[in-house]
């Protein structure tokens, strides 16, 4: 969801440049991008470990949130270009579409539901769901399962490379449209393909996949 549907990432990194400051947290922009596509008790971990016990990472994160929040009700949460454009299409193609995002479900649910992209799918899979988040396969797996899909026969349009690592390891088709990270070789490999935005995944399902 984060990077692929909606422009969530950028407005996250900049609550938590704003807080940061305040809480002696040097360097966030950076724990931030290495956080990307990874659910948030991984996320508390990753930053508890590197800001030590001078930080209580469930209080600082509790406070970014609230500022988030109040950034979406106020300017509300964008939409990613073609966003609508592309689900409304395989939609429409009679593809089964299933959401697996680190994001808790609650959010999900709420942040898509504000946009009026929730009833695009069928499934929806939150990072609070299952034990191994990303880049292990297990939230792709459950994704498939609940849709009663073949993951090999899946397409998982990811934009974080521990996404990629987690779609690779599924077994799945990855198709990737980079965010704020450009992909290294070793994730280029892993994709099936590789896009600049979400216009050119729709073209490649309309003149390529059918």
């Amino acid at each position: 969801m984060d990077g692929v549907i909606i422009d969530s990432e950028r407005l996250i990194i900049r609550c938590w440049e704003k807080i940061a400051p305040t809480h002696g947290m040097e360097n966030v922009r950076e724990m931030c991008v290495r956080c990307i596509g990874i659910n948030r008790r991984e996320t508390n971990r990753m930053f508890q470990e590197h800001y030590g016990s001078r930080v209580n990472i469930e209080e600082v994160r509790s406070e970014m949130e609230a500022l988030f929040r109040q950034e979406c009700e106020t300017n509300g949460v964008p939409p990613k270009p073609y966003a609508k454009e592309l689900l409304a299409y395989l939609k429409k193609q009679g593809y089964h579409l299933g959401l697996a995002s680190s994001t808790d479900q609650r959010i999900i649910r709420q942040e898509l539901g504000q946009i009026g992209l929730l009833d695009y799918f069928e499934v929806v899979i939150g990072g609070d769901m299952i034990q191994r988040g990303k880049p292990q396969p297990d939230i792709f797996l459950e994704a498939c399962r609940q849709l009663g899909a073949d993951p090999q026969k899946t397409y998982v349009v990811e934009d974080s490379i521990n996404g990629i690592r987690a779609a690779h390891a599924a077994g799945t088709i990855p198709l990737m449209v980079p965010d704020l990270l450009t992909p290294p070789e070793e994730i280029c490999a892993m994709c099936y393909r590789i896009f600049q935005d979400l216009e050119a995944v729709k073209k490649f399902f309309a003149e390529e996949v059918n």
